[in-house]
């Protein structure tokens, strides 16, 4: 099990690997004080802590995930159902022909419809690309964040994590 800067990487007694991104740890955490057990309302807010929040301790015992956070929060995740999350979805990758256009959705529909946001990122997956139209030119990227992820620095760099479990895409900001 490895606990790097962003993520946590787990190697299951099957030989299976998963890596689970920190933020998408603690905002999935079910305990009592993260949710409601009744309604399984979620009471805790990811806002509340740091985009660079990483766990103290790491702990894979027999077959359940144990972390402690900066806060002193301790986070228990079942294997079984991690590995029932993580599932690859069977995506068919198709090859960009010489007849490719990326599919377009309209800027305004995608920031503020959930299944038109849903369908343009499944198609991105698929394809790696789409064309937001009638996107303002004042806005930058950074402010779809809310759609794809996390906005984040590293050196001179700018990207968006686009956060599709099991694995982590980083997009530039500007290129």
């Amino acid at each position: 099990m490895i606990n790097k800067d962003e993520s946590v990487e787990i190697t299951w007694k099957n030989g299976e690997t998963t890596l689970l991104p920190n933020l998408w740890l603690r905002d999935n955490c079910a305990c009592d004080v993260c949710r409601n057990t009744q309604t399984t309302e979620k009471l805790f807010q990811l806002a509340q802590v740091d985009v660079n929040l990483m766990p103290e301790t790491v702990d894979l015992i027999e077959d359940e995930l144990h972390l402690l956070w900066p806060d002193g929060h301790r986070s228990v995740y079942e294997g079984s159902v991690i590995r029932t999350l993580t599932i690859p979805q069977t995506t068919h990758l198709r090859l960009w022909s010489s007849e490719f256009r990326p599919q377009q959705f309209d800027y305004g529909k995608f920031k503020h419809n959930d299944s038109i946001a849903v369908d343009a990122i499944e198609d991105f997956l698929i394809t790696g690309a789409i064309l937001l139209t009638n996107a303002p030119t004042t806005e930058s990227l950074e402010y779809l964040t809310p759609r794809l992820g996390r906005y984040g620095k590293r050196f001179l760099e700018e990207f968006i994590m686009l956060w599709s479990i099991p694995q982590v895409i980083m997009l530039p900001v500007r290129t």
